[in-house]
């Protein structure tokens, strides 16, 4: 292309629908001339190449790839390829009218970032690959003039292939008349040698293309590369030092004067291209991103390794750490009142570090976070880790706090067994005197022997349901006890009835003090019950099923009939079993807590439970259930108040020692 030929008389093609602005570019030897217009009809911006095959030096050849360059771009649909509009005869020569693109040609005079050249190199990949694959035919499109004159590169670098004169589709034989029609070094031996295109044949032009944009050699003395004396191979090496070793032999292999050993596709090409680094400089990659550190004991130094990695060959990291400065700390640059690196400095591609911090100069059960550098020489000059270190707890017990859900079901569980079991059905249904005297003055010695069988079987199984609880779930094991206290319970009950039966039936002879000493079996029964039951389950079930044995032995004897006994069986079963899983809940709550006085937790629970249930149904003011309110309530306020507010102020006094310590140092 030759730019010394200047026209100043604009050609008028006002008749075709578009007004000529300004002359872009000249080639006198292909007869064409490059025109920015506008199309009057919209005063959209285009580009209008004539080709003035009559008043130049071109031949009905040139004539020939403006046909064929249309014919290519009716075909083609790429944003980075300026589309066709249309084309016609001004009767001075063809115009071809294509899409503006506010770019200038990659040939003009300017330098590049490396980063900048691989951005060009993808975009110009991409359009290829377009070409060869994406074009929705059977058969790649190859342009075959690929250079630095015939690629448009734009303010934002977006890049535009040009100039489909030499374009052609499929693996057909290349004739005599369009061997030479490109600029010769940037053609592909195998064009040359008049053998068939292959997707690699672009690849050569592009690489060369890449090559003066690296080099800094123009398009036109790209030439003087050649090695004459080793089969005109490009040797550039020498001129691009700071170039990666493995962007070179990229470049290499684009250039490769055998098209076998070129890549083979643009594909190829753009996926050996993404991942390289194009400048020689180290890379530092570090092991993590950032440090946890944590302390177990007080004043305890902990210690952490990070590693510094460089892979890129034929290069040296250098480099040393600095902790950026934090308003708690004095440090300078190469020192730190609690932190240490070492080595600060180093020099080479795998280097371990270790990161030590001295925890007797920190406060106890804090988080420091801090944050250090690593400068090298690297093209990332500075990369930043960031430490956190965890201190150890402080020497002060944490505050176990009790299970305060648990504990408000107890005390609502008891509010309304007082209230409803005690007061509504016991006190409300009869006095045991009255029932007892009743029963015996109608004679009615077998109704008051089976209430009493009843009363005291049901009783016992009431108490004994919670063991189930103990058993934890294990609902296949039924019989869980041992034998022999299962056994000897069964015979207990089987003889329990003649001794009930025979007492009851002396009644009538026995007055005064003396008649309850007929008792005696039965109580030293309940007595020895209770106390196998204590051993067995333990304090909290034994009292669930205490209160559900009680509660049945004293309502079932006043029924009047077989239903309103088995009501009262069910209640009092219900009141032992849900009593001795919510204790024993409570109970083992306590112990997974690992929390001291737990038994006294329940107990004041409970108490405080049946002084509220109790003044809901004699009064509130009562002194006695005065008194329990006050005793219960304050000692559980205080006992549940008491550890969080000791703690505090332990902890306040080893902060304030803390501070002592830290200000000697």
């Amino acid at each position: 292309m030759q730019n010394n030929y200047y026209h100043t008389n604009l050609p008028n093609f006002q008749d075709y629908g578009y007004q000529v602005v300004k002359e872009l570019r000249i080639n006198s030897l292909g007869g064409r001339i490059t025109y920015q217009a506008i199309m009057t009809s919209t005063q959209t911006p285009v580009v209008i190449k004539q080709f003035r095959f009559c008043t130049s030096n071109a031949n009905w050849t040139e004539y020939r790839a403006i046909e064929r360059e249309i014919d290519v771009l009716k075909q083609l649909n790429h944003p980075q390829i300026p589309r066709y509009l249309d084309h016609f005869d001004s009767g001075n020569g063809l115009c071809l009218v294509q899409e503006f693109k506010n770019a200038q040609p990659l040939s003009n005079p300017r330098s590049y970032t490396p980063e900048q050249i691989k951005k060009i190199a993808i975009q110009l990949l991409n359009i290829l690959i377009y070409l060869q694959e994406k074009t929705g035919y059977s058969e790649p499109i190859y342009h075959r003039d690929i250079k630095p004159d015939n690629i448009l590169l734009d303010d934002q670098l977006n890049v535009y292939l040009i100039d489909f004169g030499l374009a052609r589709m499929g693996n057909r034989e290349v004739n005599n008349s369009s061997i030479f029609a490109g600029t010769p070094i940037f053609i592909a031996p195998e064009q040359f040698l008049r053998k068939r295109l292959t997707k690699a044949s672009d690849l050569y032009g592009l690489g060369l293309t890449l090559i003066c944009l690296v080099t800094g050699i123009t398009s036109d003395k790209i030439s003087e590369l050649q090695d004459q004396y080793n089969d005109c191979k490009i040797r550039f090496k020498h001129l691009v030092p700071k170039l990666s070793l493995q962007f070179i032999s990229w470049l290499e292999k684009m250039v490769e004067r055998n098209v076998e050993k070129r890549f083979q596709n643009a594909q190829e090409a753009l996926e050996a291209l993404k991942p390289l680094y194009l400048i020689r400089s180290p890379i530092v990659q570090l092991s993590a991103s950032e440090l946890v550190l944590t302390a177990n004991e007080i004043n305890e130094n902990i210690t952490s390794s990070i590693t510094v990695i460089n892979d890129i060959p034929d290069t040296i990291l250098q480099g040393e750490w600095s902790i950026v400065s934090h308003e708690n700390d004095v440090s300078s640059r190469n020192s730190h009142p609690w932190i240490t690196i070492t080595p600060y400095t180093f020099e080479g591609n795998h280097h371990e570090f270790s990161v030590t911090v001295d925890t007797s100069h920190l406060m106890a059960d804090k988080v420091y976070e801090r944050e250090l550098i690593l400068s090298s020489n690297a093209d990332e000059k500075s990369k930043k880790l960031k430490l956190i270190v965890n201190t150890a707890p402080l020497p002060i017990e944490k505050v176990r706090h009790p299970p305060y859900f648990l504990l408000a079901l107890v005390l609502l569980w008891f509010v309304f067994c007082v209230k409803i079991f005690l007061s509504d059905d016991i006190l409300k249904t009869f006095t045991f005197e009255k029932i007892l005297i009743t029963s015996f003055e109608n004679n009615d010695f077998s109704v008051l022997t089976n209430n009493y069988a009843i009363a005291f079987t049901s009783g016992i199984f009431g108490a004994l349901l919670p063991l189930f609880k103990v058993c934890k779930s294990q609902f296949s094991k039924l019989f869980f006890l041992p034998f022999s206290p299962y056994f000897v319970l069964i015979f207990i009950f089987s003889i329990i009835q003649g001794i009930i039966q025979q007492n009851i039936y002396d009644y009538n002879r026995i007055t005064g003090s003396e008649k309850w000493l007929s008792y005696y079996p039965l109580v030293v029964l309940v007595l020895l019950t209770f106390v196998w039951l204590f051993l067995e389950v333990g304090i909290f079930p034994f009292i669930g099923g205490l209160l559900g044995e009680l509660y049945t032995l004293v309502m079932i004897v006043s029924a009047s009939n077989f239903e309103e006994g088995a009501i009262v069986f069910i209640k009092g079963t219900m009141i032992a079993f849900i009593t001795s899983i919510l204790l024993y809940s409570t109970e083992l709550k306590f112990k997974n807590k690992q929390i001291d006085k737990g038994y006294i937790f329940i107990w004041l629970t409970i108490g405080l439970g049946i002084a509220i249930g109790a003044g809901s149904v004699v009064g509130w003011f009562k002194p006695y259930v005065l008194l329990a309110l006050a005793l219960t309530s304050f000692l559980l306020i205080f006992m549940i108040l008491y550890p969080p507010i000791n703690r505090a102020r332990l902890v306040n006094q080893y902060r304030h020692w803390e501070k002592r310590k830290a200000n000697k140092k």
